[in-house]
């Protein structure tokens, strides 16, 4: 069996309102491995919820604003390839996690 699996790139848009009704938008990648060609629903929510993530991770949400919707703005099939393919070129760490770089996500 072979470990080369989908690699998907999926921009998206993150938007949010604050207490004072403002509205805010980022946008944000991230990186998501299947086992077929095909991304499903149930990927798709991985995605969403991959976003919301990088989200917290990295947007330093203003406090008090909700998250109010996410979009995917795009979503680009990278390819069929093992995880030292994806990373060559960048330091082993990043190798661990293909969104853990954060050039990557």
């Amino acid at each position: 069996m072979s470990d080369k699996k989908y690699h998907w790139l999926f921009a998206g848009q993150v938007l949010t309102l604050d207490s004072k009704g403002t509205q805010r938008q980022t946008n944000l990648n991230a990186v998501l491995l299947t086992e077929g060609p095909c991304v499903t629903r149930k990927d798709l929510a991985k995605a969403q919820q991959a976003i919301i993530l990088r989200f917290n991770q990295v947007a330093q949400p203003v406090v008090g604003s909700n998250i109010t919707d996410v979009f995917m703005l795009s979503v680009n099939n990278l390819g069929l390839m093992t995880q030292a393919e994806f990373h060559e070129g960048f330091p082993a760490e990043s190798a661990e996690d293909p969104g853990k770089h954060k050039g990557m996500n």
